[in-house]
């Protein structure tokens, strides 16, 4: 996501290729009717952060959220917490409801790793309350007929309070040491005759953060951040236990969800949970770290679970499609494809391939050698684990939302390390593309087309879930009618049903998402939602939006039939939305009644005793 006036600003610089870049996609003028193949699964998705509420209860343990929406005013929008979020613990039948009435094949949802595991390890402590929950609601996906795809970890993760800080900097560095030279011994380039401590080795890789904070940063991060590598282990234990309890019944597990947006806002920028600030090296080390965690609980299904249960474990990684800005310039050609290497490829090829992009390793190295580091502040795989890694996905989820121009720029080495100068590239939009709700989010249909065709050629003709596509409400104000969102959703569900045509093997697709909701640092302004929740009311009641209807209608047909048809449709769609925007217009006047009704009537009730019993000393005294 890039602030409004650095899109301006590229756009600005562009100007010049204009002409090149205007050029639309041959694909883009035509509209394809025609239905998806038989089975194709049509789904909608939530995350358990985002949704359930119920913060604290019944035995759920802290998460970094948690810690890093209390901990501080200012890092939410609006100062919003998901504490009560859409209170989806309390509503599954509610929930369910609107799932039937949408009348998708799958839900996607994540689990809450410190509802299931309070302190985020399995041999301290179990979740029996977290457990039936889950269970329940799987049991009532599978009554409704809806196939539950169940996502390990959306970005909460378990943070107890701080173990023992007696670990020092030097034995925490040397663990992060085995990061950047796996195949060295544990103490290997580290000379304690000169005087040089291990924070005086790594301070340069890990920033002053690493050295400054490490009681407050590395040792809580012990079982809760991805800094630390015995997070992969508390992983595959807490993923051993989901397969155990929910794996008779879950057939579709997907590890993480959009891991690369979660280690670059949580650990290089810092916008959200847990709120580091290592720019250029926190990110790679998390990232490095959750790839291996993947594939450790990839290895536990298929050694331990997949003979008896017969699922499928997967990811889920979003990206966005880089054009280059001229076609016909090999700069901007390689400048796109290093975008795409270093959002898509940076955690797929190390699953489909063994390693990290090969354009991602000489970029990163290279900048890191001339900023003066001895090592890449890249990670690296030793061989056993390039094996280990390669090839452990069932099949490849993939998130889309929008597409960006891509040109080359150099970023000099002195300007410091970062994730955004090492792509050495710079990302613009077309002001002719539509706007959506968010400055970062046009509707670029023929992007999710590329993107798909991409992912099959790099990574082998893999199964592809479409586990992630929306967009969030264009107003503010509360608005039913949201053609646009219709205009999204027939664009891009279009786009895939080419890329099925071009031979891609698209199995499914998830649109985002089931309820307006917590959405991370921009609190409950973004509305991804196709049911409008009023958090205005104690009992959060939703209403349906005009894109519910239209949705049902593709998956009613699986495609699109014919023009008529389409059209049909829409108008059907908005008909409808009217009526529930008179619904929610008369709301405040049938809120205000139930309050009056709340307040006046127990009021004259109570009245109406006192004085039926005043009434009645006096009577009596009267009679005496």
């Amino acid at each position: 996501m890039k602030p409004v006036w650095v899109i301006i600003l590229g756009w600005t610089l562009l100007v010049p290729g204009v002409g090149t870049a205007w050029r639309g996609p041959p694909e883009e003028a035509s509209f394809c009717y025609g239905t998806f193949p038989p089975g194709f699964s049509w789904g909608i998705g939530s995350s358990a952060y985002q949704t359930e509420g119920a913060w604290g209860q019944d035995g759920k343990g802290p998460s970094i959220w948690d810690a890093f929406i209390h901990g501080k005013k200012g890092p939410v929008l609006g100062d919003d917490t998901a504490d009560a979020a859409c209170d989806s613990y309390s509503k599954v039948q509610e929930d369910i409801a609107l799932l039937k009435e949408l009348q998708v094949s799958h839900y996607r949802f994540s689990l809450s790793w410190q509802r299931l595991l309070p302190t985020g390890v399995r041999a301290e402590q179990v979740n029996k309350k977290g457990i039936k929950f889950y269970s329940d609601l799987i049991d009532a996906l599978l009554k409704s007929n809806i196939t539950p795809i169940v996502t390990l970890n959306h970005w909460d993760l378990p943070q107890p309070p701080c173990p023992d800080v007696s670990q020092n900097a030097s034995e925490l560095a040397v663990n992060i040491q085995a990061v950047f030279l796996p195949s060295a011994g544990p103490h290997r380039g580290h000379s304690q005759a000169n005087g040089l401590t291990a924070c005086d080795l790594y301070q340069p890789v890990l920033g002053p953060e690493f050295c400054g904070g490490v009681k407050e940063k590395m040792l809580q991060a012990a079982y809760g951040g991805w800094q630390n590598v015995s997070m992969t282990r508390y992983f595959r234990d807490y993923a051993d236990l989901c397969f155990e309890v929910f794996g008779d019944r879950v057939k579709h597990w997907l590890t993480f969800s959009d891991p690369r947006t979660m280690v670059e806002r949580g650990y290089e920028t810092g916008l959200r949970a847990p709120g580091l600030r290592l720019q250029g090296t926190g990110l790679y080390v998390a990232a490095h770290h959750i790839i291996k965690a993947h594939a450790q609980a990839w290895h536990s299904y298929n050694d331990t679970w997949r003979s008896r249960q017969r699922g499928l474990v997967g990811i889920s990684l979003n990206c966005d499609w880089g054009e280059p800005v001229d076609i016909d310039n090999p700069d901007d050609i390689e400048a796109a494809e290093r975008y795409l290497q270093f959002c898509l490829g940076w955690f797929a090829n190390p699953i489909y391939a063994g390693d990290y992009p090969q354009v991602m390793k000489d970029h990163i190295g290279t900048k890191s050698a001339q900023q003066g580091l001895a090592v890449s502040r890249l990670p690296m795989f030793s061989l056993q684990e390039k094996s280990y890694l390669k090839g452990t996905s069932d099949f490849l989820g993939l998130g889309h939302f929008t597409t960006r121009y891509i040109t080359g720029r150099n970023y000099p080495s002195h300007k410091g390390p970062s994730y955004q100068n090492d792509r050495d590239l710079v990302e613009l939009a077309d002001p002719s593309w539509p706007e959506m709700g968010s400055p970062w989010l046009y509707s670029v249909p023929w992007g999710l087309r590329r993107l798909l065709n991409f992912a099959q050629t790099q990574y082998g003709d893999p199964p592809i879930y479409v586990t992630e596509n929306g967009a969030p409400q264009k107003l503010y104000c509360t608005q039913f009618c949201d053609e646009w969102r219709i205009q999204y959703l027939k664009g891009y569900i279009n786009e895939m049903l080419k890329a099925l045509k071009d031979g891609v093997d698209i199995k499914g697709c998830t649109s985002w998402s089931l309820l307006e909701k917590f959405e991370w640092e921009k609190g409950y302004t973004d509305k991804y939602g196709f049911y409008y929740v009023d958090f205005n009311v104690r009992n959060k009641p939703w209403y349906p939006k005009a894109s519910v209807q239209y949705y049902k209608e593709i998956i009613t047909a699986n495609g699109f039939p014919n023009p008529q048809e389409v059209e049909r449709w829409r108008l059907k769609a908005l008909e409808t939305c009217s009526i529930n925007n008179q619904m929610l217009a008369t709301e405040p006047l049938l809120r205000h009644m139930h309050v009056a009704s709340e307040i006046v009537v127990p009021t004259v009730c109570v009245l109406s005793i006192l004085i039926a019993a005043l009434l009645l000393t006096l009577l009596l005294r009267s009679h005496s």
